[in-house]
């Protein structure tokens, strides 16, 4: 890579980094940053190319090892650029700096912006703020104006020879040549004379280049050209023209990668390099090109490691034994094959020994969590507080103590040793004996409770419970002993129904009526005295003659039951079973097929046809409820009925042969 190369990479690096925010002091050396101050960017970007810049504004402005220019116009793309923002425009200092692009920018990390921006040299207003006489801020506003120097490029394709400016040319310069004036601004003007000497005839272009070639004919060759098939260019001058031939050979750069790993640090062409990376040097081939190599370097570091260790009479390392505490050293290398100097500081603690005797009245004796029922040596292994074995002795001598055992049985209480007793349970009593150790009385006590319970009991014509038979209705109470021996009492709520009484059962019919034992066989007459209807626990209907129940034709929602009266004196009620219906659509919506009721409304009396789209009623049956959910009509293969007398709402049933079955109501005035 050439040095104009790598000055195009630093500007194409400080590019990427715009908009990046404004950290001061940040200084950064390596890594992709957060953010930068104005050291810290150039420093950065320029690392990339292996070129260490200095850290601060000032010692990057003022290094000895950089080439000042004296004039803006002698800056060229990848110059460092220096500023100095003191208030009272001292020549000695630089606190600012950025990277010159060219054409009057140049890009830096901005206090002011607060980000990495690309600002221009040209004319502007600036603004200071300075310290007067008097102490206070005094602001000085300038307006500058930096004028440009001009420039001109002439273009001249002459025969044999050309003059100018008192110089003759008679073949094509290889440097253009340039003249300066002072332009009308007052600033150098340049011109820059393009020169191209033609020959008369023809000629060959005989050119050596690497990777590629851009020609006059503005082509770009890539691989070499020969004579026999080599590309011409007829340059035309005022009075003559000429046939250029190319005769070019192209010669290639090349690139070669290797790795390397090192301790400490790696010394490659001079260079010592002493941090993990990728680096590139850059050399010319046999033929003049760049040859650019590539090193993927890891360095290790030597390591020095320090143990600090603690043991117990003694401590095996690296093969010895340590009786001794100290420092004592080893040196190893690491597995990357570097030094390595292990450091070991030991503590050396020493086991301990210790002896104890106890004397106890009783059945055991607990010892570091252990229970001991007789006399003898015990040893207990314990660790110190420095962490070593310690080893503890008890001579233990046990007393056993007296005792003896009661079994009692009481109702309800027992009174022991003044305590009252009211719970089953091992009881104790402790005493001493003559020689003063504790006697131990031990009460297994069984205690048996009276109770009170009630009981709801009915039947039909009697009741029995316990052996007792029960033929009217009524509250009874009964003392049993129970299986403890004691009392208990038992209040019986008995409801003795008449004989042939029909206890009360509800039928679901289509989620719509809630009737009463009417569609059972032989029970079609059942009356009772009086109906109390609930809904979700709630009553919320009652009567003589409510003996089914409906919510105007709609689908019912909840959980529902029914309670009769056993006889005149609506003392005593007996409850049905519980039918609880989900939340949903109506029988309009839940039919299984679809069928039509014509007419509805009907007069009571008239006929009313049964019809079953796109299918005969071969082996359906027709049934027709009332809202009390009696069948008042059935008939079976045929679709024509009679409409009800009563004027009210009907349900109308119909099953397929299938078993498919939907509902419809019928309206009957």
């Amino acid at each position: 890579m050439t040095n104009a190369q790598k000055l195009e990479y630093v500007i194409y690096v400080a590019q990427s980094q715009a908009g990046k925010p404004y950290i001061y002091g940040s200084g950064y050396k390596g890594g992709t940053p957060n953010g930068f101050d104005c050291s810290g960017l150039v420093y950065w970007c320029f690392q990339h190319i292996g070129v260490k810049m200095k850290d601060t504004a000032y010692k990057q402005g003022y290094d000895s090892s950089q080439t000042k220019i004296s004039s803006v116009s002698q800056l060229k793309r990848g110059d460092l650029v220096c500023f100095n923002t003191v208030a009272d425009g001292s020549d000695d200092l630089c606190d600012h700096t950025g990277i010159y692009l060219g054409n009057g920018y140049f890009i830096h990390a901005s206090s002011s912006a607060k980000k990495v921006v690309t600002s221009t040299l040209a004319s502007g207003y600036y603004s200071r703020t300075f310290t007067s006489v008097a102490g206070c801020d005094s602001t000085v506003n300038m307006t500058l104006t930096v004028k440009q120097p001009r420039t001109a490029t002439v273009v001249v394709t002459a025969c044999d020879s050309y003059e100018w400016h008192d110089s003759t040319y008679t073949e094509t310069p290889a440097v253009a040549p340039t003249y300066v004036t002072e332009g009308s601004n007052g600033c150098d003007s340049t011109t820059t004379l393009q020169l191209t000497i033609v020959t008369s005839g023809a000629s060959v272009d005989s050119l050596t280049a690497c990777d590629s070639l851009t020609w006059i004919d503005g082509v770009t060759y890539y691989e070499s050209t020969g004579l026999l098939d080599a590309p011409t260019y007829t340059i035309i001058g005022e009075n003559c023209s000429t046939v250029v031939t190319l005769n070019l050979t192209v010669n290639h750069s090349d690139s070669t990668f290797f790795s390397e790993v090192a301790c400490s640090q790696y010394l490659w062409n001079g260079t010592p390099y002493t941090e993990t990376g990728v680096y590139s040097q850059t050399f010319a081939n046999v033929a003049g090109c760049d040859s650019v190599a590539t090193l993927t370097l890891t360095v290790n570091e030597q390591v020095e490691v320090t143990l600090n260790e603690t043991a117990c009479d003694s401590y095996d390392w690296n093969g010895v034994t340590y009786t001794q505490g100290g420092v004592y050293t080893l040196d190893t290398v690491t597995a990357m094959g570097c030094d390595s100097t292990v450091t070991l500081t030991l503590t050396i603690n020493r086991s301990a020994t210790a002896s104890e005797s106890a004397s106890t009245c009783g059945l055991y004796y607990d010892w570091n969590g252990m229970t001991y029922t007789q006399s003898g040596v015990y040893t207990f292994d314990t660790v110190t507080a420095m962490g070593c074995d310690s080893t503890v002795t008890l001579t233990l001598t046990i007393n056993s103590p007296a005792g003896e055992t009661l079994t009692e049985r009481a109702c309800d209480s027992y009174e022991w040793h003044d305590v009252v007793y009211t719970e089953s349970g091992v009881y104790t009593f402790d005493t001493l004996t003559v020689a003063g150790c504790d006697s131990l009385v031990t009460l297994n006590l069984t205690v048996g409770h009276s109770g009170d319970t009630t009981l709801n009991l009915q039947g039909i014509g009697s009741v029995v419970w316990n052996n007792e038979t029960f033929t009217a209705s009524g509250t009874y109470v009964s003392t049993i002993e129970t299986v403890s021996g004691c009392d208990s009492t038992v209040t019986l709520n008995v409801i003795v129904m008449p004989e042939g009484f029909v206890m009360p059962y509800l039928y679901n019919l289509m989620d719509v009526v809630l009737s009463i034992n009417h569609n059972e066989e032989g029970h079609e007459n059942v009356h009772y005295i009086w109906y109390r209807w609930y809904r979700d626990g709630e009553l919320v209907l009652e009567g003589s003659d409510k003996d089914s129940y409906s919510e105007n034709g709609n689908r019912l929602s909840g959980c529902y039951y029914l309670e009769v009266a056993v006889d005149e004196s609506m003392q005593y009620w007996v409850r049905s079973n519980t039918i609880c219906i989900g939340s949903g659509v109506g029988i309009e919506d839940a039919e299984d097929i679809d069928f039509v009721v014509a007419p509805n409304p009907v007069t009571h009396g008239s006929m009313v046809s049964v019809r079953l789209e796109g299918a005969d009623l071969q082996g359906a049956e027709l049934r027709v409820y009332d809202v009390q959910g009696r069948v008042v009509l059935k008939q079976q293969g045929s679709g024509v009925i009679e409409a009800p007398a009563a004027a009210g709402m009907y349900m109308v049933r119909l099953t397929l042969a299938d078993g498919r079955t939907a509902v419809k109501r019928l309206i009957v005035r």
